[in-house]
């Protein structure tokens, strides 16, 4: 009798521990639910996601990361738009990123709430027309 209080016990330790994890998870963006790379070469200034086909359209509308990097080894200069397809006019920017600066791996966030009824695409430019490669991805 004993030996199984002490096991029921651990198994309760264990469930509270564990719960409390998953709260502390819960908050966190875990799933990405997105990815794609960007490449624009030299003397080209645009890489536009909606013309390269990859459009993402979100299942739930809860708050979602949007990430965009450089990984070309020499410092450059981008714009980033995430636009939503709207039929019949103009798409919208939800979210811009102007002026980062960066080279290997370095990154921008921004965050949104997508609606689930439409699909989103990446504008990225580099002016300099220097060429530039990178990733964007979405986290909810």
């Amino acid at each position: 009798m004993f030996k199984f209080k002490k096991i029921l016990v651990s198994v309760v330790i264990l469930a509270v521990f564990l719960g409390t994890m998953s709260i502390f998870a819960s908050a966190a963006y875990e799933t990405q639910v997105g990815r794609n790379q960007y490449s624009i070469s030299t003397g080209s200034s645009t890489w536009n996601g909606k013309d390269n086909l990859t459009w993402y359209r979100f299942e739930s509308e809860v708050s979602t990361e949007w990430n965009v990097s450089i990984i070309t080894e020499q410092t450059r200069i981008i714009n980033a738009q995430l636009k939503r397809i709207k039929e019949y006019a103009t798409d919208p920017t939800i979210r811009e990123i102007i002026g980062f600066e960066g080279a290997n791996y370095e990154w921008e966030t921004q965050t949104f709430v997508p609606d689930e009824d439409y699909s989103y695409y990446v504008i990225v430019k580099e002016p300099a027309k220097n060429g530039v490669t990178g990733y964007y991805s979405f986290y909810q």
